[in-house]
């Protein structure tokens, strides 16, 4: 049987990388709706400096990041939108 291990990442687990990857995770999420962007490449450069293609998922924050802000419009009855 074949599995992969996944391993969420916060803002304090700098110091379990290596450790993690010894124990056998097969790739690191980063959930980047709780890290700032500086953190969130701290991370990469860190896991990228102990192991090169080792995979990084990276979580995208909901709307906020995918979406930009729209003026104000009305919509009557009957429009489609």
């Amino acid at each position: 049987m074949s599995f992969q291990i996944l391993v969420t990442l916060g803002p304090a687990s700098d110091a379990l990388l290596e450790p993690l990857m010894d124990a056998g995770a097969s790739a690191f999420r980063l959930n980047t709706a709780h890290m700032s962007l500086e953190k969130i490449t701290l991370f990469a450069q860190r896991i990228r400096s102990l192991q090169s293609d080792f995979p990084i998922v990276f979580d995208l924050q909901g709307a906020k990041m995918r979406l930009g802000v729209f003026p104000p419009t009305q919509v009557r009855q009957g429009e489609e939108v």
